[in-house]
C-alpha cells in the first residue's frame, strides 16, 4: 500500500529546513479522532448532568415578602457530611429568587439567612424555617418558598 504524506516545511534562521506539519492523507480516520472524542466527552458530561437535580424558589420573610440578597443553602437530610466537601448554596437575586443546581438524588433541608439584617447563617446558628425537599430521578427539580430565619435578638446587659 502506498501512503501519500504531504509535508509543509519552512526555513529556520540557521538555513536548515524543518517540517512544520505532516498530513497522512491515506488515513482520514486520524482527522476524525479529535472531533469524535470531543463529542463523546460532551455527551458523557450531559448524561452526568442528567443525574443531577435542582432546587429553586423564592426567599420570603415572616410577612410573605420576598427577600433580596439572602443566602440559601441545601443540606443533605440523610447524610450529615457536606456533599463532596461542599454545601450547595446560592444567593437570592433582587426579587428573592434563587437556584441551587447540581444536586445529587437525595432529601435536602433548605435554609435561608441574611447576616446584613441580623439573621445568622450556618446550621449551628440557625433558628428559622427548614424546608425539606426530595430530589429524585422522577422529580429532578423542585420549586419552593423558604422562609428567612428569625432575627438575632440583642442581649440586654
Amino acid at each position: 500500500m502506498v501512503r501519500a504524506v504531504g509535508t509543509r516545511s519552512r526555513e529556520v534562521p540557521s538555513g536548515k529546513r524543518t517540517d512544520r506539519c505532516k498530513v497522512d492523507v491515506a488515513n482520514p480516520m486520524k482527522f476524525l479522532l479529535l472531533p469524535v472524542t470531543v463529542l463523546i466527552a460532551v455527551f458523557v458530561l450531559h448524561a452526568a448532568d442528567q443525574r443531577m437535580g435542582s432546587i429553586e424558589g423564592t426567599v420570603i420573610d415572616q410577612h410573605g415578602d420576598s427577600v433580596a440578597g439572602a443566602w440559601v443553602s441545601a443540606f443533605s437530610a440523610t447524610d450529615i457530611r457536606p456533599l463532596g466537601a461542599r454545601i450547595p448554596s446560592a444567593r437570592a437575586d433582587d426579587k428573592g429568587h434563587f437556584v441551587i443546581r447540581s444536586l445529587e438524588w437525595d432529601e435536602y433541608g433548605v435554609q435561608a439567612c441574611k447576616e446584613e439584617i441580623g439573621v445568622p447563617c450556618g446550621p449551628l446558628f440557625y433558628r428559622g424555617d427548614t424546608k425539606l425537599v426530595r430530589v429524585t430521578p422522577q422529580h429532578p427539580s423542585a420549586t419552593i418558598k423558604v422562609r428567612l430565619g428569625f432575627k438575632k435578638k440583642a442581649r440586654a446587659f
